[in-house]
C-alpha cells in the first residue's frame, strides 16, 4: 500500500493508565469515512456559529426595535353627546408620550396649587374666578411638546342612527371614538387608552372598540399594539380632566352661539389667538398635530 494512503488502514490507540494498558482498535476506517467525518464536524461547528450569530442578531434587532418603539397614553372624553339642545357633539382625546406622564401630572398639580384650585377640572364648571388658572393651562399645553389633542365634531342631525348604528346613540358614539383614535395610530408604537367612565347599556362596548382597533392595526399597521384600554372615573384622573376641558371648550364653541358675551367665550377667544385660529369648529390642516380638529361628514354629503 502506497505511503500516505489511509485506505484499509488500522488505527491503534494506546491508552496508558497506572494499573494497565488498553489497546483500542478501530478496523477498516476508509479515507472517505474519515473525510466525511471531518466535513460533518466542520459543518456542525459552522452551523453552531451561525445559530449563535443569528441569536445575537435577533437580540440586537429586538433591542433596536424596542429603542425605536414609542409609547403613548391617550385620554378620551366627549361633550354634548346626550344634550338634546345641542346639535353637535364632540369626541376628544389628549395624547401624551407615556414616559412623560408623571412629570406632566406633577406640573399640572403645581399649577392647580399655585391658583389654589382644589376641584375636578371640568369645562362645564369654568368660571371667572379661576381665569388665570385656565390661561396658564392653555399656555402649558401649547408649550409642552409631549402633549397633543385631537377632536372630532359631529353634527348629530346628519348621523343616520337607524341605518348605520342600530338606532343607538351609544353605538354611534363609540364608532366615532374608533374613527378618532385609529387616525393617530402609527406602526412600531404602543398605546394605553384611558376613557372617561360613563353608564353603558352594553357591557362589551369597550371590548368591541378594542377589537376594531386591533383589526385596523392588523390590516394597516406594522408592529403596533394596544397595550391597555379601559374606562376610568375622571375624578381620579387628571389627564382625563384636561381632555374634558378641551373637548368641552370645542362643544361650547360649536353650539352656544348666543353666549358670545360670556366668560367661556372669552376663554375660547384667548385660546384661538394663541393657536392662530379664527374658529375652533372648522377642520384643521392635517399637518396641525398640536391641536387637530376634524369635522365629520357623511360620505354622501356634498361639501
Amino acid at each position: 500500500m502506497p505511503v500516505g494512503i489511509l485506505s484499509e488502514a488500522n488505527v491503534i490507540v494506546k491508552q496508558n493508565s497506572k494499573d494497565s494498558t488498553a489497546n483500542i482498535v478501530q478496523d477498516s476506517l476508509s479515507l472517505d469515512d474519515f473525510l466525511d467525518g471531518i466535513r460533518f464536524i466542520s459543518d456542525y461547528i459552522l452551523s453552531q456559529k451561525k445559530r449563535k450569530n443569528n441569536r445575537k442578531n435577533r437580540k440586537r434587532y429586538s433591542k433596536l426595535k424596542n429603542m425605536n418603539r414609542k409609547s403613548y397614553n391617550i385620554y378620551c372624553d366627549e361633550s354634548r353627546v346626550e344634550n338634546t339642545d345641542s346639535n353637535k357633539m364632540v369626541i376628544g382625546a389628549l395624547f401624551l408620550s407615556r414616559p412623560k406622564k408623571d412629570r406632566v401630572v406633577n406640573e399640572i398639580r403645581e399649577i392647580f396649587s399655585k391658583h389654589d384650585f382644589k376641584y375636578e377640572l371640568k369645562w362645564s364648571k369654568v368660571g371667572r374666578k379661576y381665569s388665570d388658572l385656565y390661561k396658564e393651562l392653555f399656555d402649558y399645553f401649547l408649550a409642552n411638546e409631549h402633549l397633543n389633542f385631537r377632536g372630532i365634531i359631529v353634527d348629530k342631525r346628519k348621523v343616520k342612527f337607524k341605518e348605520y348604528h342600530n338606532g343607538s346613540l351609544e353605538t354611534a358614539f363609540y364608532k366615532f371614538y374608533y374613527i378618532m383614535i385609529k387616525a393617530k395610530l402609527a406602526s412600531q408604537n404602543e398605546y394605553y387608552i384611558f376613557l372617561d367612565k360613563k353608564p353603558s347599556r352594553d357591557r362589551n362596548i369597550l371590548n368591541a372598540l378594542n377589537h376594531f382597533l386591533e383589526f385596523h392595526i392588523f390590516k394597516n399597521k406594522k408592529d403596533c399594539r394596544i397595550k391597555h384600554l379601559q374606562a376610568y372615573d375622571s375624578g381620579n384622573n387628571l389627564l382625563i380632566q384636561l381632555s374634558d376641558f378641551f373637548t368641552g371648550m370645542i362643544g361650547f364653541a360649536c353650539n352656544d352661539y348666543d353666549l358670545k358675551n360670556s366668560f367661556k367665550y372669552e376663554m375660547i377667544k384667548y385660546f384661538e389667538e394663541k393657536i392662530a385660529r379664527k374658529d375652533l369648529c372648522q377642520t384643521s390642516f392635517l399637518s396641525e398635530d398640536k391641536f387637530n380638529i376634524f369635522v365629520w361628514k357623511e360620505i354622501d354629503e356634498k361639501s
